[in-house]
């Protein structure tokens, strides 16, 4: 009989009358598997999935950028108590904290209220609840195109305390006295405003808002043009192409680096970014809550306060402390509204996204030790996708056992199948393909190394910044091991090397944990710096050739390092010790030394002939008609071709050219 796959119950709250029904179960054969290297967890839930209406909760664990199923909840609530819910849930968390000792350092949900508790009250203290970077901009683009509704209460108190600089009288039209409602207080800025920042003597200084300043400096009188808000480009050119963009009959005029023009406008997602207390729409009919040229403007401010990080330096080369960020992005967004106007929106955007209780959910800053690997809960909805999508594309609405029987018949062991990817262990010795993350950097990586570079200079530390175009094309192999950190620098890797020779990655410091922070596990990668350092020079017992000089003994021992570092996967997947060699390989490495130097003097004698032809004419045609080497050149051509594709090479059973293929390949796994 066939094995299925083994599921945990969670226990669940045994309250009667509470308008819920759930199930809920752990997966401990990934939970036990994937455990110690998961560091990041995202929950998500996806409606109308079952026939009878239960909402269906996945927590996902992350591995390398992708996620793992750790356990399912299904939940039908008729209760309107949003308490009812929340304490499912926090049955269904402290499960994996508790049972399997679950250590993460991020978890993700969007913004939902009743999941945002749940894991608040669950989680440990020092976790960091992040909401989804995409959920995010997609509440804050919905709302500001609700023109009717009023914000909720904004304390202006609150704000006050906190920052001094904030004037408490600039409030919402429904908290004002009516005798400050005058044409004069209301005014709103009806066009696209620029945005102009001043840097002087190490100061950032925001001016104010017109189409064209004058700055006196030493007597010297010089007009500023408008920076556009995301890209301040330094170079005059930039500039006055902004500046020349500018038309006051347009009001779109000044975004040109702004896509999807139209697309603010025509939101038309679930009313999900309501506030509390957003329920009364304004009496008054020429009521705006936030005028159209200006909403571009406050999403993309909203999105780069979002990604600032005290580990990413500005345009400058500094960076700032968390509180330093959590400042500059408060008093530029009240700056904004307050120039423009716009009461209403400061009103609503301290109150959902910059009081300090709302700042810590969404603001990657709020952490300031490490940035997470997960932005966004993509890899849970691309879960859910595939579920519906792939295995229930033919069934609309299953029955609720129907479900459970597929996610444990058919969900577990795709996802096993999948997992394999990722787990070193899984057929040692043979290649492995490139995980997603992995394909993708390398496509980015090929893609900027051809990039034409600019005039401007950057003073970039590229021990800390991997440039692309700053170090030297890597092997094959740094592809498949190359992990993203959480701390700075984010990519390590022992051949990571400057083009000029000032760096390379000092393989002392590459211990685990230090080189995958949580991703996969460290060892095969720690055996391969070891191989690295190792540097096993010829045996004095065995005579060197005539042909080899003191020169060609430093090439050859360059050329064995060069091919030790070439294949530091296969070692690394060898169960004997990297200094514990046996005779026959000791004898083979020797041989091997021998033959680099026959072949690279070979090599010397084929230049020196080729580079008179005329008198080696005869030598030359003759070594092309006996085609000497070709079996030098066909292992080249095979090791290069496994490493460069990642295909898996022909049975060893095969013949003829698929027997030297895999003869040449076989225990490269580079």
């Amino acid at each position: 009989m066939e094995s299925r796959p083994e599921l945990e119950p969670i226990d669940l709250p045994d309250v009667p009358d509470d308008g819920c029904v759930a199930l809920a179960f752990a997966i401990p054969k990934f939970i036990n598997r994937w455990s110690g290297v998961i560091r990041e967890i995202g929950l998500d839930s996806t409606f109308k999935t079952t026939r009878s209406g239960y909402e269906c909760y996945a927590l996902l664990g992350e591995v390398s950028g992708s996620g793992v199923p750790l356990g399912f909840l299904l939940l039908k609530s008729t209760s309107p108590d949003p308490g009812a819910k929340e304490r499912y849930l926090r049955a269904f968390i402290r499960h994996f904290f508790e049972r399997h000792r679950l250590r993460v350092h991020q978890c993700l949900t969007d913004k939902d209220i009743t999941e945002i508790n749940a894991l608040l009250a669950e989680l440990p203290k020092d976790t960091k609840y992040q909401v989804c970077f995409w959920h995010a901009i997609r509440i804050v683009k919905g709302r500001l195109c609700v023109l009717a509704r009023r914000p909720a209460f904004y304390d202006a108190e609150e704000a006050f305390r906190e920052f001094d600089w904030i004037d408490r009288g600039f409030l919402p039209i429904a908290q004002m006295d009516p005798k400050l409602r005058t044409p004069e207080n209301l005014q709103v800025a009806q066009s696209v405003l620029p945005i102009f920042k001043v840097h002087f003597n190490g100061q950032t200084v925001v001016a104010p808002s017109r189409p064209k300043i004058v700055i006196n400096l030493n007597g010297l009188a010089k007009s500023a043009a408008p920076v556009d808000p995301e890209r301040e480009s330094n170079g005059p050119s930039a500039l006055q192409r902004v500046l020349d963009s500018f038309d006051e009959d347009d009001p779109d005029s000044l975004d040109v680096d702004i896509d999807d023009r139209d697309g603010i406008d025509r939101f038309d997602g679930p009313a999900t970014w309501f506030e509390p207390g957003e329920t009364a729409f304004a009496e008054d009919k020429s009521y705006v809550f936030c005028g159209a040229p200006h909403r571009k403007q406050v999403l993309h401010m909203f999105i780069r306060h979002f990604c600032e990080h005290p580990l990413l330096p500005d345009r400058r080369g500094k960076t700032r402390t968390a509180a330093k960020i959590r400042e500059d992005a408060v008093h530029e967004m009240y700056t904004f509204c307050k120039q423009r106007g716009l009461r209403e929106l400061w009103a609503y955007m301290w109150g959902a996204w910059y009081c300090p209780a709302k700042y810590k959910l969404w603001a990657r800053s709020t952490q300031p030790n490490f940035i997470g690997h997960w932005r966004t809960t993509m890899a849970v909805e691309n879960f859910w996708r595939n579920l519906k999508h792939g295995i229930l594309h033919h069934l609309l609405h299953p029955r609720l056992d129907q479900l459970v029987f597929l996610i444990t018949t058919n969900v577990i062991p795709t996802t096993e199948a999948k997992m394999q990817l990722f787990d070193p262990n899984h057929l040692r010795g043979r290649v492995k393909p490139l995980t997603p993350f992995q394909k993708a950097y390398k496509k980015n990586f090929k893609m900027l190394s051809k990039r034409t570079l600019g005039t401007q200079a950057y003073d970039t530390n590229i021990e800390r910044w991997h440039l692309v175009q700053a170090v030297q094309p890597p092997h094959g192999n740094f592809f498949r091991q190359v992990v993203r950190r959480r701390v700075i620098p984010f990519y390590r890797h022992p051949l990571l090397i400057a083009k000029d020779g000032s760096f390379s990655i000092d393989t002392d410091d590459l211990e685990p944990g230090s080189i995958t922070d949580g991703d996969l596990p460290a060892e095969p990668l720690a055996a391969a710096t070891r191989g690295i350092k190792r540097k096993r020079r010829p045996s004095p017992s065995r005579a060197q050739p005539s042909c080899v000089s003191a020169s060609d003994e430093v090439m050859e021992e360059n050329a064995v390092t060069d091919l030790l570092t070439a294949s530091v996967s296969s070692r690394s997947s060898s169960p004997v010790a990297e200094d514990e060699y046996d005779d026959e390989t000791a004898e083979a490495v020797d041989w091997v030394h021998e033959r680099i130097a026959t072949l690279e003097s070979a090599i010397e004698v084929m230049r020196e002939r080729a580079a008179h032809p005329g008198q080696a004419k005869v030598w030359l045609r003759s070594v092309k008609r006996q085609n000497i080497g070709a079996d030098v050149a066909r292992m080249v051509a095979d090791v290069r071709h496994s490493t460069s594709t990642g295909h898996r090479r022909p049975s060893t059973w095969g013949r003829g050219k698929a027997a030297k293929y895999t003869a040449n390949t076989m225990g490269c796994d580079i």
